[in-house]
């Protein structure tokens, strides 16, 4: 197929143009509200400090919600266009869900890495301006409400600015991403390949209308822009440079013989305007294309189409390692596409460990349902030590305290980090850990394994505590696995062994964790 790309990067902008004008009047409305509040504290006490102001947590929504409503914008025009060249559609609306779910988790993902920096900048603002003019005597000489009329002129162009800021550089990262994910809704990302279109502002960088002038290269390869790789304009793991204000788009085609929910044309492909509405994702391909946390080891993954058949899977996977499920207790909170991941992580789990080495003489529950106060958890006779209950948990909402975030001051995160877009991943993973270390019990090879993840865990505890003691705060956070795992010796286990699997650059102790477990209760 052949991308028109003067037709793609023109709609494209039309839509990004529309995105944005949304976006950029809540976030100036934001901006302007929390510059009001400083400079009326300001007018009224006459100090600086203005700590209140732009807190994390109104920024990391700021982030979700543009990720959210941008990015179901994109991977509806991406599949509405393609959808006209299907010869059967990419129609199931309700799956609209899932995407909401990608987009939030990956909003608030990138939203955690850039708040300190965005609210440091605009308090920084704010307080280096109301200085300067608590040192100018005929601005101290003016009466309040002359200070605030002046003050708030000139803050509401910073507001536009700051704020123009913001949305230009995440509306195209959201808008790439986006395009992304719903070109694997379609299309395996194996049998795709992806062109940089530059855009077609005369300030556009020369490093990108390089990359731009470039051929295509498989989908799941980086671009070479500047010196750095960038999965698709925007790239939010991108430098600043290469990020900023870029227009550039991402166009994703299928290369020839690919297969798709329906036949495609053999036409001259380039992306039409049109409506917006009413197109979902293919739930059987995006399973099929999940992407699961290996530790380097490829298996091949299953695609289920109900939950009786997940049920059922389940039923079977336990059983051929000496669990006996007596009963599942599914979840309405968990769609198909996430059925098939987990049941693919679980192969994944079962396929390398050493899980066969149990004999369990209890039946046991097996089910899908977070509570209130736990997540998840793993049920044992406390005599014969029998397994009774496992509960993987159907978590789905963000978890902030998962994302590992640069911090002024010394991590206090609840869990180990992992990637965003494996959050749901993480209480099965964690409550898989403490079946396999049960399930291990007979094997001489688990004693070692403990032994050495004594060590590792001691020298853990001793390097935070040096760390801490010295004040450097980065290496601490860098290092840090989660006050979860402090709660015991197993605890401490799961928690750094589900960041093993899940984070696709797991810290110093997690990986050693990790590496032990390879090692000595790998099949």
């Amino acid at each position: 197929m052949k991308i028109n790309r003067n037709k793609w990067q023109t709609d494209f902008e039309k839509q990004l143009d529309r995105s944005e004008k949304r976006q950029l009047s809540k976030v100036k409305k934001y901006y302007k509200g929390e510059y009001k509040k400083g400079i009326e504290s300001f007018v009224s006490e006459g100090q600086t400090n203005f700590a209140l102001l732009f807190d994390d947590k109104d920024l990391l929504k700021i982030y979700r919600d543009l990720y959210t409503d941008i990015g179901l914008r994109f991977a509806k025009w991406y599949a509405k266009n393609y959808d006209k060249y299907l010869t059967k559609g990419v129609n199931p609306n309700q799956y609209v869900d899932q995407w909401t779910n990608k987009f939030a988790s990956f909003g608030t993902a990138v939203g955690a890495q850039r708040v300190t920096l965005v609210s440091g900048t605009a308090k920084k603002t704010l307080i280096g301006i109301t200085q300067q003019l608590m040192r100018d005597p005929e601005f101290m000489s003016l009466g309040n409400q002359q200070k605030g009329r002046i003050l708030n002129s000139q803050f509401s162009r910073y507001s536009k600015n700051q704020a123009e800021r913001l949305v230009r550089t995440e509306a195209t990262a959201a808008a790439n991403f986006a395009t992304m994910e719903s070109a694997t809704t379609i299309f395996p990302g194996a049998q795709m390949r992806k062109e940089w279109i530059a855009s077609f502002d005369d300030r556009t960088r020369s490093t990108h209308s390089e990359a731009g002038s470039s051929d295509p290269i498989p989908y799941n390869d980086p671009f070479m822009v500047g010196g750095s790789f960038l999965m698709y304009p925007g790239d939010p793991s991108g430098p600043a440079a290469e990020v900023i204000n870029c227009r550039c788009s991402v166009a994703p085609f299928p290369v020839k013989g690919a297969q798709t929910v329906g036949e495609i044309s053999d036409i001259n492909f380039g992306m039409g305007g049109g409506s917006t509405t009413g197109i979902g994702l293919t739930e059987v391909v995006s399973a099929i294309n999940a992407t699961l946390s290996g530790v380097g080891d490829t298996v091949v993954e299953s695609v289920l189409n109900t939950v009786k058949e997940f049920k059922s899977t389940m039923i079977d996977k336990f059983s051929e390692f000496n669990i006996k499920i007596d009963s599942i207790r599914g979840s309405s909170k968990l769609s198909m596409v996430e059925y098939n991941k987990i049941n693919n992580k679980l192969s994944e789990l079962f396929s390398k460990y050493n899980f066969a080495a149990l004999e369990n003489q209890q039946t046991v529950k097996l089910s899908f349902s977070s509570g209130a106060r736990t997540y998840g958890f793993v049920e044992r006779y406390s005599v014969s030590g029998n397994l009774t209950r496992i509960n993987l948990g159907d978590l789905l909402k963000d978890l902030p305290s998962r994302i590992r975030v640069s911090e002024s001051n010394f991590t206090r995160r609840w869990f180990s980090a992992i990637d965003a877009d494996k959050m749901f991943l993480s209480t099965p993973v964690h409550e898989m850990t403490h079946v396999l270390l049960h399930s291990s019990m007979k094997s001489g090879n688990q004693k070692i394994a403990l032994d050495k993840i004594r060590i590792i865990r001691k020298n853990y505890y001793d390097e935070l505590k040096r760390l801490k003691e010295a004040n450097k705060i980065k290496q601490y956070n860098d290092i840090y696995i989660g006050r979860y795992a402090l709660h015991s010796f197993d605890e401490f286990i799961a928690e750094a062994f589900t960041e093993y699997n899940l984070n696709s650059n797991p810290s110093k102790y997690a990986r050693l964790v990790g590496e032990v477990m390879d090692q000595y209760l790998k099949k």
